[in-house]
């Protein structure tokens, strides 16, 4: 009989959320579903202050955001290495300060090719194709922050890396950049979670599946249904990309308060 533990709940529910997700989407697509909001369907995320410059647009808020909390999860990181916190307890976040701040260059690139009243949902689509490519290797280095895995050698992560880049600057809809990320990350990364091995699946995994995993998918659903009638005035997508740094500040401060979960001796 398979054991599941919290955290492979935690992932279960994230793959499934994820497809579910995806499938409410294409719904959409094809009119036959008509409850995520109109302004997340036509740019692919919740942006606020549309008629705005591109500077305070959603994109440029969420790069703002990001930057400025992926430095708060990097001193966690430094503060909890002071302290003695063991290196597989700090891992996690360790990791996801730089798929944080590699997001938020995601979001940069996006604001540089916005425009005022539309956005950036033709922000690859504007660009020639001498532009895609000069574009492809800043985005490729944030691919390869969102692929690299401890499990993973440097080529293989790269391999993912280089595939996902090429799709979405050469071949996907700008529109679908937030839909790519999610599959691409949440959705694989919940597969290979329940597929790693007992022994592997620490009270670390537990912490970082329920406290920052499903509160992504939650606020995925969050932004989609709620972006028009509330979520676009007070930050839009802003909110999205916080459920990592305030998962993991609520993970760091269950750290600090069980001096037995980061004992040197469980590694």
């Amino acid at each position: 009989m398979i054991s599941m533990r919290i955290g492979d709940y935690a992932k279960l529910f994230v793959a499934l959320a994820t497809v579910t997700f995806g499938v409410c989407l294409i719904g959409h697509e094809q009119g036959y579903l008509h409850f995520f909001s109109e302004s997340y369907r036509e740019q692919g995320f919740c942006i606020s202050y549309m008629d705005q410059s591109p500077l305070i647009q959603g994109h440029a808020l969420s790069f703002y955001s990001d930057a400025a909390m992926a430095l708060v999860m990097f001193l966690l990181v430094r503060e909890g290495e002071h302290k003695g916190f063991s290196e597989m307890s700090l891992r996690p976040i360790k990791k996801n300060t730089v798929s944080l701040f590699g997001h938020g260059i995601g979001h940069l690139f996006l604001a540089l090719n916005s425009h005022s009243g539309t956005g950036a949902s033709s922000a690859f689509e504007d660009l020639t194709f001498g532009q895609r490519v000069i574009a492809f290797f800043p985005l490729l280095a944030v691919w390869y922050g969102f692929m690299r895995d401890k499990t993973r050698p440097f080529h293989v992560a790269m391999a993912y890396a280089v595939m996902h880049n090429t799709a979405q600057v050469f071949f996907l809809s700008s529109r679908l950049f937030f839909i790519h990320v999610l599959m691409a990350v949440l959705l694989s990364g919940a597969i290979r979670g329940l597929a790693r091995a007992e022994k592997d699946k620490t009270r670390f995994y537990d912490m970082e599946a329920v406290l920052v995993d499903v509160p992504i998918l939650l606020m995925t659903f969050s932004e989609a249904i709620t972006c028009d009638s509330f979520l676009k005035h007070y930050g839009g997508h802003v909110w999205f990309d916080m459920a990592v740094p305030f998962g993991f500040i609520a993970y760091y401060m269950i750290l600090t308060q069980n001096p037995e979960y980061t004992s040197k001796k469980m590694e």
